[in-house]
Protein backbone atom coordinates (compact mmCIF):
# COMPACT_ATOMS: atom_id res chain seq x y z
CA UNK A 1 0.00 0.00 0.00
CA UNK A 2 1.26 3.21 -1.15
CA UNK A 3 1.00 5.69 1.29
CA UNK A 4 0.98 9.89 1.27
CA UNK A 5 3.33 11.83 4.03
CA UNK A 6 4.76 14.72 4.52
CA UNK A 7 8.17 16.04 5.52
CA UNK A 8 7.89 19.15 7.96
CA UNK A 9 10.33 21.93 8.37
CA UNK A 10 10.44 22.14 11.81
CA UNK A 11 12.73 20.21 13.86
CA UNK A 12 15.57 18.81 13.03
CA UNK A 13 16.05 15.88 11.31
CA UNK A 14 19.36 13.87 10.21
CA UNK A 15 21.10 15.24 7.58
CA UNK A 16 20.14 18.64 9.64
CA UNK A 17 21.66 18.05 13.06
CA UNK A 18 24.67 20.01 14.37
CA UNK A 19 27.80 16.58 13.77
CA UNK A 20 27.87 16.98 18.17
CA UNK A 21 24.43 15.61 18.07
CA UNK A 22 24.90 12.34 15.18
CA UNK A 23 26.71 10.04 18.33
CA UNK A 24 23.49 10.66 20.41
CA UNK A 25 21.80 7.33 21.08
CA UNK A 26 18.27 9.10 20.40
CA UNK A 27 19.68 9.47 16.91
CA UNK A 28 18.98 5.97 16.47
CA UNK A 29 15.50 6.16 17.84
CA UNK A 30 12.59 7.20 15.46
CA UNK A 31 9.29 8.33 17.54
CA UNK A 32 6.05 7.35 16.72
CA UNK A 33 2.91 9.79 17.53
CA UNK A 34 -0.26 7.76 17.09
CA UNK A 35 -3.29 9.59 17.12
CA UNK A 36 -7.17 9.84 16.08
CA UNK A 37 -9.97 12.37 15.61
CA UNK A 38 -11.45 12.09 19.24
CA UNK A 39 -7.95 13.32 20.59
CA UNK A 40 -7.41 16.67 19.20
CA UNK A 41 -8.55 18.52 21.98
CA UNK A 42 -6.18 16.97 24.19
CA UNK A 43 -2.64 16.96 21.58
CA UNK A 44 -1.29 20.58 22.58
CA UNK A 45 -0.43 19.50 25.69
CA UNK A 46 0.32 16.17 24.81
CA UNK A 47 2.95 17.05 21.76
CA UNK A 48 3.65 20.19 23.74
CA UNK A 49 6.34 18.43 26.10
CA UNK A 50 8.42 17.39 23.20
CA UNK A 51 9.28 20.84 22.54
CA UNK A 52 13.29 21.01 21.99
CA UNK A 53 13.55 17.60 21.14
CA UNK A 54 16.04 17.48 18.89
CA UNK A 55 15.54 14.08 16.60
CA UNK A 56 12.99 12.62 14.61
CA UNK A 57 9.15 12.44 15.47
CA UNK A 58 6.89 11.13 13.18
CA UNK A 59 2.88 11.84 13.82
CA UNK A 60 0.45 9.33 12.13
CA UNK A 61 -3.80 9.88 12.31
CA UNK A 62 -6.14 7.29 12.21
CA UNK A 63 -8.30 9.01 9.23
CA UNK A 64 -8.61 9.58 5.61
CA UNK A 65 -6.64 12.99 5.70
CA UNK A 66 -5.92 16.18 8.21
CA UNK A 67 -8.03 18.22 6.79
CA UNK A 68 -9.65 19.77 9.70
CA UNK A 69 -7.12 19.42 12.43
CA UNK A 70 -5.41 22.77 13.35
CA UNK A 71 -2.56 22.03 13.36
CA UNK A 72 -1.01 25.70 13.49
CA UNK A 73 -2.52 25.55 16.85
CA UNK A 74 0.07 23.17 18.09
CA UNK A 75 3.88 23.69 18.24
CA UNK A 76 5.59 20.20 18.36
CA UNK A 77 9.08 19.89 15.93
CA UNK A 78 7.38 17.52 14.26
CA UNK A 79 9.39 16.17 11.34
CA UNK A 80 7.36 14.37 9.04
CA UNK A 81 2.83 13.28 9.63
CA UNK A 82 1.16 10.31 7.71
CA UNK A 83 -2.40 9.62 7.52
CA UNK A 84 -3.68 6.14 7.77
CA UNK A 85 -6.24 6.43 4.55
CA UNK A 86 -8.94 4.73 6.54
CA UNK A 87 -12.30 6.07 7.61
CA UNK A 88 -12.50 6.83 11.40
CA UNK A 89 -15.30 4.88 12.74
CA UNK A 90 -17.11 4.50 16.42
CA UNK A 91 -14.49 2.48 18.21
CA UNK A 92 -12.03 3.24 14.85
CA UNK A 93 -9.36 3.87 16.91
CA UNK A 94 -8.85 0.39 17.71
CA UNK A 95 -7.70 -0.97 14.55
CA UNK A 96 -6.42 2.92 13.40
CA UNK A 97 -3.45 2.01 16.13
CA UNK A 98 -2.36 -0.98 14.41
CA UNK A 99 -2.84 0.44 11.06
CA UNK A 100 -0.88 3.55 12.24
CA UNK A 101 2.12 0.86 13.95
CA UNK A 102 2.38 -0.97 10.58
CA UNK A 103 2.49 2.18 8.65
CA UNK A 104 4.69 4.16 11.00
CA UNK A 105 6.92 1.26 11.10
CA UNK A 106 7.71 0.85 7.50
CA UNK A 107 8.47 4.65 7.51
CA UNK A 108 11.23 4.25 10.06
CA UNK A 109 12.30 1.35 8.61
CA UNK A 110 13.09 3.18 5.91
CA UNK A 111 14.22 6.37 7.61
CA UNK A 112 17.06 3.54 9.32
CA UNK A 113 15.80 3.90 12.60
CA UNK A 114 17.50 0.94 14.75
CA UNK A 115 14.76 1.65 17.83
CA UNK A 116 11.46 3.03 18.13
CA UNK A 117 9.39 4.41 20.34
CA UNK A 118 5.79 4.45 20.25
CA UNK A 119 3.02 6.83 22.07
CA UNK A 120 0.16 9.08 21.46
CA UNK A 121 -0.20 12.34 20.65
CA UNK A 122 -2.61 13.02 23.83
CA UNK A 123 0.23 11.84 26.18
CA UNK A 124 3.30 13.58 27.29
CA UNK A 125 7.04 12.54 27.34
CA UNK A 126 8.81 15.53 29.44
CA UNK A 127 11.38 13.43 29.86
CA UNK A 128 12.58 12.17 26.69
CA UNK A 129 16.04 12.49 27.23
CA UNK A 130 15.50 9.34 28.93
CA UNK A 131 14.69 7.57 26.38
CA UNK A 132 18.38 7.13 25.67
CA UNK A 133 18.62 5.14 28.85
CA UNK A 134 15.62 2.56 27.15
CA UNK A 135 18.28 1.78 24.11
CA UNK A 136 20.69 0.31 26.99
CA UNK A 137 17.74 -1.39 28.55
CA UNK A 138 16.97 -3.28 25.82
CA UNK A 139 20.34 -5.25 25.97
CA UNK A 140 20.37 -5.63 30.11
CA UNK A 141 22.60 -8.66 30.98
CA UNK A 142 19.77 -9.14 34.04
CA UNK A 143 16.64 -9.24 34.21
CA UNK A 144 14.42 -6.59 34.11
CA UNK A 145 10.75 -5.84 34.72
CA UNK A 146 8.73 -8.46 35.00
CA UNK A 147 11.26 -10.79 33.23
CA UNK A 148 13.04 -13.74 34.97
CA UNK A 149 15.87 -13.89 32.42
CA UNK A 150 18.40 -11.10 31.34
CA UNK A 151 18.43 -9.61 27.86
CA UNK A 152 18.49 -8.66 25.18
CA UNK A 153 15.19 -7.92 24.82
CA UNK A 154 13.06 -6.60 21.73
CA UNK A 155 10.31 -4.68 23.42
CA UNK A 156 9.92 -2.49 26.65
CA UNK A 157 5.98 -2.55 26.80
CA UNK A 158 2.71 -1.07 28.56
CA UNK A 159 0.44 -2.83 26.24
CA UNK A 160 -0.05 -0.61 23.08
CA UNK A 161 -0.09 2.49 24.88
CA UNK A 162 3.87 2.72 25.31
CA UNK A 163 6.33 0.49 23.55
CA UNK A 164 10.24 1.10 22.93
CA UNK A 165 11.79 -1.36 20.79
CA UNK A 166 14.11 -2.51 17.90
CA UNK A 167 12.15 -1.35 14.74
CA UNK A 168 12.77 -4.93 12.82
CA UNK A 169 10.65 -6.45 15.41
CA UNK A 170 7.87 -3.81 14.93
CA UNK A 171 7.62 -4.30 11.65
CA UNK A 172 8.15 -8.31 11.70
CA UNK A 173 4.71 -8.37 14.28
CA UNK A 174 3.09 -5.43 11.89
CA UNK A 175 3.48 -7.67 8.64
CA UNK A 176 0.73 -9.74 9.75
CA UNK A 177 -1.66 -6.89 9.99
CA UNK A 178 -3.64 -6.77 6.70
CA UNK A 179 -7.51 -5.61 5.58
CA UNK A 180 -9.67 -8.53 6.79
CA UNK A 181 -8.41 -8.62 10.34
CA UNK A 182 -10.33 -8.38 13.22
CA UNK A 183 -9.24 -7.70 16.62
CA UNK A 184 -11.49 -7.29 20.26
CA UNK A 185 -8.35 -4.97 21.00
CA UNK A 186 -5.06 -3.79 19.83
CA UNK A 187 -3.45 -5.21 22.63
CA UNK A 188 -5.13 -8.14 22.34
CA UNK A 189 -4.27 -8.99 18.35
CA UNK A 190 -0.37 -7.68 19.60
CA UNK A 191 0.07 -10.12 22.38
CA UNK A 192 -1.16 -12.63 20.45
CA UNK A 193 1.61 -12.18 17.48
CA UNK A 194 4.17 -11.67 20.02
CA UNK A 195 3.88 -14.84 21.40
CA UNK A 196 3.53 -16.44 18.14
CA UNK A 197 6.90 -15.27 16.74
CA UNK A 198 8.84 -15.73 19.99
CA UNK A 199 9.27 -12.00 21.09
CA UNK A 200 11.09 -11.55 24.05
CA UNK A 201 8.84 -8.29 25.57
CA UNK A 202 9.05 -6.81 28.71
CA UNK A 203 6.23 -5.38 30.68
CA UNK A 204 6.62 -2.33 33.18
CA UNK A 205 3.08 -0.47 34.27
CA UNK A 206 2.41 2.98 34.24
CA UNK A 207 4.12 4.72 37.08
CA UNK A 208 7.24 3.32 35.92
CA UNK A 209 6.56 5.36 32.44
CA UNK A 210 5.69 8.42 34.69
CA UNK A 211 8.90 7.90 36.57
CA UNK A 212 10.99 7.54 33.32
CA UNK A 213 9.83 9.33 31.00
CA UNK A 214 7.52 11.70 32.58
CA UNK A 215 4.25 10.27 31.07
CA UNK A 216 0.65 11.75 31.59
CA UNK A 217 -2.06 10.44 29.71
CA UNK A 218 -4.02 13.75 29.30
CA UNK A 219 -7.12 12.70 27.93
CA UNK A 220 -7.16 10.36 30.67
CA UNK A 221 -6.68 12.85 33.31
CA UNK A 222 -9.39 14.60 32.19
CA UNK A 223 -11.98 12.10 32.26
CA UNK A 224 -10.72 11.10 35.88
CA UNK A 225 -10.80 14.65 37.43
CA UNK A 226 -14.64 15.06 35.79
CA UNK A 227 -15.52 11.84 36.82
CA UNK A 228 -15.95 10.38 33.20
CA UNK A 229 -14.32 7.09 31.33
CA UNK A 230 -11.91 8.17 28.62
CA UNK A 231 -14.20 6.15 26.03
CA UNK A 232 -16.92 8.67 27.12
CA UNK A 233 -14.97 11.63 25.84
CA UNK A 234 -14.41 9.66 22.70
CA UNK A 235 -17.99 8.90 21.80
CA UNK A 236 -19.67 12.37 22.70
CA UNK A 237 -18.00 14.50 19.97
CA UNK A 238 -15.47 15.85 23.04
CA UNK A 239 -13.30 17.57 19.94
CA UNK A 240 -11.25 20.45 19.38
CA UNK A 241 -13.55 23.96 18.67
CA UNK A 242 -12.13 26.76 18.38
CA UNK A 243 -14.50 28.78 20.23
CA UNK A 244 -14.38 27.31 23.13
CA UNK A 245 -11.25 26.61 25.17
CA UNK A 246 -11.20 24.10 28.45
CA UNK A 247 -8.36 23.15 31.14
CA UNK A 248 -7.75 20.01 32.29
CA UNK A 249 -10.28 19.97 34.75
CA UNK A 250 -12.99 20.25 32.33
CA UNK A 251 -13.91 24.13 33.54
CA UNK A 252 -14.82 26.59 30.35
CA UNK A 253 -12.53 29.28 30.85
Amino acid sequence: MEIETEKKTCGGFMNELAVDLRDDPLSQVGVLITSHPQQIRFWEHGLYSWLNYPFYLLLGYDHTDFNGVPMDKFVPPVTETFVTGKPFGKNGHLKGELWQMKIGGEILRDRGFKYFYKTAADTTCYKWRNLRNLCKLLDSPTPIGNQKEGGPYDLIRTGTAQIFGRTKILNNIMATWEDGKKCGAAELWLNARKREQGVKSVGFPAPWWEETLGRIHVQGEYAQNNNRSVSSTWQDGDRFNDAEEFNLLGRKK
